[in-house]
């Protein structure tokens, strides 16, 4: 799916600005540095919400789920595509 239809999806699933989850699986050392990095990428008018964790039972693994304000739709791709270069971080959802 190109940029142009991702960007269509979420503008007919989603209000914005308005609320929106990021959930990630991340290993534990990398909570922080997501959470950081979501807010960061979000962008200036962006603000975390709540943010919540939940550890593997081996605690291998951690998912993060961090609902943030954001100002349009091409702030939650461009905070996706962040994601994917944040050391740690192993899948999106």
């Amino acid at each position: 799916m190109d940029r142009e239809d991702s960007l269509t999806l979420l503008r007919n699933h989603h209000t914005f600005p308005g609320a929106f989850e990021f959930r990630a699986v991340v290993l534990p050392h990398a909570t922080a540095a997501v959470v950081g990095a979501i807010v960061a990428a979000a962008g200036e008018g962006s603000r975390a919400e709540d943010v919540t964790e939940r550890r593997s039972r081996n605690g291998n693994y951690v998912a993060i789920c961090v609902r943030i304000h954001v100002v349009d739709a091409e702030r939650v791709l461009d905070v996706w595509e962040v994601l994917r270069g944040v050391e740690g971080v192993l899948t999106t959802l």
